[in-house]
Parts: structure tokens; C-alpha cells; sequence
């Protein structure tokens, strides 16, 4: 199971509360090498974004391709707010960045605008036949 240090994921929320200024939904990739598992980057990609939903800009998910390969990188997870409570949409199930097991997917409550405790995070990996399997943020953040 990967882990994502306390301090790469604060680079998150901060960045998260940033661009979804209390109203809005934001993602953010935690990426590492190929050989790393690791993550040790958080990648903002360009997005429109609602208090409901997000979508990532194709244009730049293709610049990020490309950069994925020239520099071997890996997202491992993505970690997304919802207006209230924390949990994993049918969007969220459906539509991971990365579609592979193991796979670990957050979800940050209130837009990241307050106090996160970790107990408020929705935290799920990818499984092998699909499923997404709900774990205790301390699993992952440490």
C-alpha cells in the first residue's frame, strides 16, 4: 500500500482550498517515478470546476501524457473535495484517473476550506476486479 507523507498531502489541501476557493470543487494528482511507489508530487491539472463537479481539460491531460512518459511518472492517487461530507460519487467509481488496482482515490470534505481531520477524508483503493474498497485515512497518510 502506498503512503503519502503528511506533508505531500498538505501541499494538496492547500492547493485544493486555493482553487476551490470554499465554492467550488478541485482535484489534484499525487504522483511519483515508475520506480517509486511512493508519491512525492502533487499535480494541479487545468480543470472547470462547479460546487458539484469537476472536469479536467483534454488538452491538458494530453501534456501530461507526454510528460508521463518522457519523465516516467506515475499518478497514484487522487484526491478531490465535495461540498459536504466526504464519499465516493458514482462519477468518483466510474471515472478514476488512473484505472489500475491499487489505485487510491481521497476525497476531502467542505472544499478543504476548514480544519481536516483525517477521520473526515473518504479514503478507497482500486481493486483488482473493479470494486473500490473503503480504508481508514491513516492507511494511507502518514
Amino acid at each position: 500500500m502506498l503512503a503519502i507523507t503528511r506533508g505531500v498531502f498538505q501541499v494538496a489541501i492547500d492547493q485544493l482550498r486555493r482553487c476551490g476557493a470554499g465554492h467550488n470543487e478541485c482535484v489534484v494528482y499525487a504522483v511519483s517515478g515508475l520506480t517509486e511507489k511512493d508519491p512525492s508530487e502533487i499535480v494541479h491539472p487545468i480543470h472547470k470546476a462547479t460546487p458539484y463537479s469537476y472536469e479536467v481539460d483534454s488538452d491538458w491531460l494530453g501534456r501530461f501524457a507526454a510528460r508521463q512518459a518522457v519523465e516516467g511518472l506515475v499518478v497514484r492517487a487522487q484526491i478531490h473535495t465535495h461540498a459536504g461530507k466526504a464519499f465516493h460519487s458514482s462519477t468518483d467509481d466510474g471515472w478514476p484517473m488512473a484505472a489500475t488496482p491499487e489505485f487510491v482515490s481521497i476525497v476531502v470534505p467542505r472544499f478543504g476550506a476548514s480544519t481536516i481531520p483525517t477521520d473526515g477524508l473518504y479514503v478507497c483503493v482500486l481493486q483488482p476486479n473493479g470494486d473500490w474498497n473503503e480504508i481508514g485515512p491513516a492507511e494511507i497518510i502518514s
